[in-house]
């Protein structure tokens, strides 16, 4: 009996393969920035143990937290662009707008999935696992 699921597409939608090598080179810039910012925010080798009640200590972890989780949804991005999945919403796999991708390239739900996750309506899945 054939499935009635279709495979994730092998290419890209041939309106957004033209924009790739960008959305590429930006999603690497972002990842750099992250991987620099973790670095000065964790190598510290002469400073002195954290006093986590310290509200610069609290800032200066909370910051590295954001950092490596922006740094896991810009490399599950790139997996996913790797894999040729790239620009596909993980909740309805329908095209992620190009705009949206252009200002949030790491984007892997659609506007209106997002919103749905934001607001807790509606039944959308999101997994982290890269690709």
């Amino acid at each position: 009996m054939p499935s009635t699921l279709t495979p994730a597409p092998k290419r890209p939608q041939p309106e957004l393969s033209a924009h790739l090598p960008v959305l590429r080179e930006i999603l690497e810039e972002q990842r750099q920035f992250r991987l620099d910012q973790l670095t000065e925010l964790t190598d510290r080798p002469d400073a002195p143990p954290p006093d986590t009640t310290d509200a610069r200590v609290q800032v200066s972890l909370a910051l590295a937290a954001a950092a490596r989780q922006a740094l896991l949804d810009l490399d599950a991005a790139i997996a996913r662009m790797d894999a040729g999945r790239y620009g596909r919403c993980l909740g309805c796999t329908r095209q992620i707008g190009l705009e949206r991708l252009y200002v949030i390239p790491q984007a892997s739900l659609c506007i209106e999935c997002q919103r749905k996750l934001d607001s807790g309506t509606g039944p959308v899945s999101r997994t982290r696992a890269p690709g």
